[in-house]
């Protein structure tokens, strides 16, 4: 995708290899997955808007640059979507991470 091809890993890298996950999400169909080197280089240009969707997890380090909404809160996710829509309407290309992108982002 045009996405995917903005940003290229630098040469002679190993493709990122996800860990391995108990009860892993399936992706929601039509969604594809994004290397994190293509992610920092797509932040770092603002060609996309980074959302973290961790909550109490995001102790183990911020995301500079990304925009922090909780996937798990006392507001349903699926709730907050209209609004969210809404307010990133001019973005071109939306990416959700989680802790593992194993649970929340491949559902968001």
């Amino acid at each position: 995708s045009a996405a995917t091809s903005a940003v290229v890993p630098q040469s002679g890298r190993q493709p990122y290899v996800p860990p391995a996950c108990p009860n892993r999400v399936p992706t929601i169909a039509g969604i594809e997955h994004i290397e994190p080197a293509v992610v920092y280089g797509l932040l770092k240009e603002r060609k996309c808007l980074l959302v973290d969707l961790r909550g109490d997890d995001r102790a183990a380090g911020l995301i500079e640059g990304a925009v922090h909404v909780k996937a798990i809160d006392t507001v349903p996710f699926v709730v907050k979507v209209p609004d969210l829509v809404q307010q990133w309407s001019e973005q071109n290309l939306v990416i959700f991470t989680c802790q593992y992108s194993a649970h929340r982002a491949p559902q968001c």
